[in-house]
């Protein structure tokens, strides 16, 4: 059961030594917290990667390359998109924290 459902049970039931509203009080005061195990984060860090396989990550318009001494084409700049890695992560760990089906993303769906 859920901490409002506990709640709703107890102020549709019958009073005892404790008072409704001194049961719900106690049950207000548990802290509702999430275990994120092991498991939950490694199936986070495989949806993380998974997604960014998928992406653009390298802007290849900003490619430079240069022709060095032995006439050999080198790759000397290019630009990450850094902010595509930022929010995949931010939106995954959202996803988590906020209670997503971990099957789900296990399933990657």
């Amino acid at each position: 059961m859920k901490k409002l459902e506990v709640i709703q049970t107890v102020e549709n039931s019958v009073s005892s030594i404790y008072s409704r509203e001194d049961v719900i009080n106690i049950i207000n005061m548990i802290d509702e917290t999430k275990n994120i195990t092991v498991t939950d984060i490694g199936a986070i860090i495989d949806k993380i990667i998974d997604q960014l396989q998928t992406s653009r990550l390298v802007d290849v318009e900003s490619a430079e390359f240069e022709v060095n001494y032995n006439r050999q084409i080198e790759l000397t700049d290019v630009n990450v998109d850094f902010d595509l890695v930022r929010e995949t992560i931010e939106n995954n760990l959202d996803e988590l924290v906020n209670g997503e089906d971990l099957v789900t993303l296990e399933r990657g769906e």
